[in-house]
């Protein structure tokens, strides 16, 4: 948008064409110009991906077919982008020297997947991050996990005798 090559990347600009056999004045600068535009937005769409993505889109020459093919792989309905955070989940370890409340928020970004997919469980979250924690945590971390079970028991033990 900043380039003003929006129009061209959505479709809602067009090549010039001749109509009726008419060339206008300025039609051969226009083309050029266009193709120029053409190229540069698929120039910076593939420059401003990550560079394990390029692939998807490295044969393609028209900026609306490369636009069109990253929304269909990378929008967040897509079962390709539910594996990539499931993934990226399952991978979050807390790193070496790392503070918890760093680990934590990187967990939460990752979380943020829970607006897209109603499926996807605040428990995962949470087991991933207590499952990773330092080891002088794990008195703490069987706490939390018991009470847990234990207050799940007694509620249903409580439901069961009314």
């Amino acid at each position: 948008m900043e380039r003003c090559l929006w129009q061209i990347v959505s479709g809602t600009e067009l090549y010039p064409k001749i109509s009726a056999g008419e060339k206008p004045e300025n039609f051969d600068r226009d083309l050029r110009e266009y193709k120029s535009r053409y190229n540069i937005a698929v120039s910076l769409i593939y420059l401003n991906i990550e560079k394990d993505y390029r692939k998807v889109i490295e044969n393609f020459e028209d900026p609306v077919l490369v636009w069109t093919t990253l929304a269909k792989y990378f929008r967040p309905d897509s079962r390709s982008f539910h594996m990539k955070i499931f993934s990226e989940l399952v991978e979050c370890r807390i790193m070496p020297g790392e503070s918890t409340s760093l680990y934590a928020a990187r967990l939460s970004r990752i979380y943020e997947i829970r607006t897209i997919d109603n499926t996807f469980s605040e428990y995962y979250i949470s087991f991933q991050f207590l499952s990773y924690l330092p080891s002088h945590f794990d008195g703490m971390v069987q706490t939390l996990l018991r009470l847990r079970y234990e207050e799940e028991s007694s509620l249903r033990d409580c439901s069961r005798g009314s």
